[in-house]
């Protein structure tokens, strides 16, 4: 693919984006393949995964239930349940405690180029027994999620993206377009847990990475500065109308 070809597809979505075509939060990339599924074979990150799953395994087995927390997206995402999460990486940081206690799905992460900016992210999601997550979609079609399945209850306990229904394999990947309408359940008696790992989509060449990048690092340094700002100006009071 030309130079020419992947810079008008970049100039095409800053457009989209300028012009306030927000689809839901970062714009949608044209001309990129847009499957429920993606094949995990087109993924490195996905075969070192199940590789290296005894490994993850025990490092997860490790991990005290009580640090985890509550889904930051409670109001945006509709859900029956205490669904609870371990982030490693989120809204282009590293967070350092989890970091250490799963240093196998660093390195993979680190090593494969997985999806760490503004855009993506990897955790762990723990699903109680009867929870579930309703429909909703990820903010970027830029990415290809991966669900590593790290503990999976026999019976009801699945995941349907735009209507096609598939279920978890402990130690397996699968590789779904969450830009999509997707939801999740667990009507069982056990808990459900996944490493959910983001990867940029496998259409992007690499000079479309490094742009995307560019910009989601750009965006997060600008949400940060604007952020401290108000924090340092929360108790300004407007000034009393002139007489």
């Amino acid at each position: 693919m030309g130079d020419r070809l992947v810079a008008g597809r970049f100039v095409d979505y800053m457009s989209s984006v300028a012009d306030g075509e927000i689809d839901p939060v970062m714009g949608t990339y044209p001309e990129i393949d847009n499957p429920r599924w993606f094949d995990p074979s087109r993924f490195p990150v996905c075969a070192e995964l199940e590789k290296r799953f005894n490994t993850i395994a025990d490092e997860f087995r490790e991990i005290s239930a009580e640090a985890f927390f509550p889904d930051s997206e409670r109001d945006a995402v509709p859900r029956y349940g205490d669904w609870r999460i371990l982030p490693v990486y989120a809204m282009g940081h590293k967070y350092e405690g989890a970091a250490r206690l799963l240093p196998t799905i660093v390195d993979i992460v680190e090593n494969l180029g997985g999806m760490t900016t503004l855009g993506g992210g990897v955790f762990v999601s723990r699903l109680p027994a009867g929870a579930s997550i309703g429909s909703h979609r990820g903010p970027t079609n830029t990415r290809a999620r991966c669900h590593l399945g790290l503990k999976i209850p026999s019976g009801d306990c699945g995941i349907e993206v735009d209507g096609e229904r598939r279920v978890w394999t402990e130690g397996q990947c699968l590789m779904l377009n969450d830009h999509l309408l997707h939801r999740v359940w667990n009507n069982t008696e056990e808990e459900r847990i996944v490493l959910v790992l983001d990867v940029w989509h496998p259409d992007l060449t690499v000079t479309e990475r490094r742009l995307l990048a560019g910009l989601h690092v750009y965006a997060s340094v600008q949400a940060d500065a604007i952020s401290k700002w108000q924090a340092d100006f929360r108790d300004v009071r407007t000034p009393p109308s002139p007489a």
